[in-house]
């Protein structure tokens, strides 16, 4: 129809310059500039409609499958939505560009980001993620391998950040919301292998205004490390840890290289509000925004893990472990010698959790600063598996006001930071062979994943939440206002 259209007004022109002299009395020159007038708004309109068809020729099928997608986000959740109004979407956006102009973001469409395949791996465009996320599906609909990068890979492709930024997508999320933004979050990352899986995730987590430390055993490549280090390089917010750590498995090292982080963090300009540390085997089951809206809702109060009486394993923090070297491999490991270990000093009672949670900033820095809290990680270095102690009895004990603590029974609280998946469960998180029931759950992360496993799951799950980023789209909250560790008033 566009074209019939412009045929009709070239036609219709034609003859009006025929007779140019006689309907308007022009002189010939002057007549001669206005047919040139003419047909240069002809050959402008001619070129506009050639890239319109190009245009929806080329985004086309991506614009059905994120339609799509997106109108079926309600109904899988069965929930409210809240959506910040344009005038605040506009003007977060403005305040973005003058506080951080760190780096250039041209993610301006949805259709672009999927465009230059930003969103999951570009192996499973095109898949029905959205049936996968509600009903059963056949996992033969999505390649079981995607294609791997490699720390040589990435060194190369970090030499040149401009270029790294734009083909990996770190700025494919629009400028973060004013609400966001007065909420930057620390995010610990800790990992030794799958340094693209290790990316992925920090792709899904990363916005400009929050503060991402990884910590990276130090068991690694040469040019693991230097990877590493590059893409720290181009992306300002992003940092290394000061020390680094040789992690072996249920030894005091895993707990010092949060500790590690913790320190550089309080240190670094972004004055965040919560730390959240994981593996890099993990994925996050909430947004940005939703993660804010749920850390404020906690107002100050820590996410731990605690169980108490039989369920602390006295046999763990009981006895002394020491280090051992197998004389075969070389790789350090750690036992249970048999030997007494002393309790807690300051009388603390022992609470056992996780290695993992949700730390306010006031908790971090009593964990650094105060003389309770660097007692009981001397008395922690001797035990096995320490992290799964040291910050569970900090939070759930009695005799020390810990920032953000809970002197309640902690067995009785639910732990909403990370959702577990362990092999005797009957809901497999890191899979999509029935559906990803984790994006029904309230946690914010989930673990465990692996990019050589069904990496369908991780495909399908950034998909979801880069829509809902996108869109300013937030899930019904209102269960966490109802959780017993909160921290009311202020």
């Amino acid at each position: 129809m566009l074209f019939v259209t412009l045929l009709k007004n070239h036609n219709k022109n034609s003859t009006d310059r025929n007779n140019c002299f006689q309907r308007f009395y022009y002189t010939p020159s002057e007549c001669l500039h206005t047919q040139n007038f003419f047909l240069g708004k002809l050959f402008k309109a001619f070129i506009a409609a050639i890239l319109i068809v190009f245009l929806l020729t080329v985004y086309g099928a991506n614009y059905e499958l994120h339609r799509d997608f997106l109108s079926l986000i309600k109904p899988i959740y069965n929930t409210e939505y809240e959506n910040s109004s344009t005038a605040e979407y506009l003007d977060s956006g403005k305040q973005a560009t003058k506080q951080l102009k760190l780096i250039p973001n041209n993610s301006s469409d949805i259709s672009e980001a999927y465009r230059k395949k930003w969103i999951g791996f570009p192996e499973m465009y095109g898949r029905d993620c959205p049936t996968a996320l509600k009903t059963k599906v056949n996992t033969i609909i999505f390649p079981s391998e995607v294609k791997r990068t490699h720390p040589i890979d990435i060194i190369a492709d970090a030499s040149d950040c401009k270029s790294f930024i734009e083909k990996y997508g770190y700025n494919r999320y629009l400028a973060a919301s004013q609400e966001e933004l007065d909420f930057p979050i620390a995010f610990i990352i800790l990992f030794y292998s799958d340094l693209d899986q290790a990316l992925y995730l920090l792709r899904s987590l990363y916005h400009q205004h929050n503060v991402y430390c990884l910590s990276v055993d130090t068991s690694v490549s040469v040019d693991f490390l230097r990877a590493v280090k590059l893409v720290a390089k181009c992306l300002p917010n992003v940092f290394v840890a000061s020390k680094l750590e040789h992690v072996v498995y249920a030894g005091f090292s895993r707990l010092q290289s949060d500790i590690n982080c913790m320190k550089d963090l309080l240190k670094h300009p972004v004055q965040w509000k919560y730390a959240i540390n994981m593996a890099g085997q993990e994925f996050p089951l909430r947004t940005n925004l939703e993660m804010v809206k749920i850390l404020k809702i906690y107002n100050g109060a820590n996410d731990i893990l605690g169980f108490t009486g039989e369920r602390t394993f006295a046999h763990w923090h009981g006895v002394k472990a020491e280090y051992y070297t197998d004389t075969k491999t070389g790789k350090k490991g750690i036992y249970r010698t048999g030997k007494k270990h002393p309790p807690p000093p300051h009388n603390i009672t022992v609470s056992k959790g996780s290695a993992y949670g949700t730390f306010s900033r006031a908790f971090v820095q009593f964990v650094i600063h105060d003389p309770v809290a660097k007692d009981l990680l001397q008395w922690a270095k001797e035990i096995y598996s320490p992290d799964e102690f040291y910050w569970a009895t900090l939070q759930h004990s009695s005799v020390v006001a810990v920032p953000g603590g809970y002197t309640g029974k902690p067995d009785l609280k639910p732990w909403l930071t990370k959702y577990v998946s362990w092999s005797t469960d009957n809901e497999p998180c890191a899979t999509i062979h029935t559906r990803l029931i984790c994006i029904f759950r309230y946690e914010l992360f989930a673990n465990k994943f692996y990019i050589t496993h069904q990496p369908a799951a991780l495909h399908c799950l950034d998909e979801f939440l880069f829509n809902l980023t996108f869109t300013r789209s937030t899930r019904n909250l209102t269960y966490y206002n109802s959780l017993p560790f909160i921290l009311k008033g202020n």
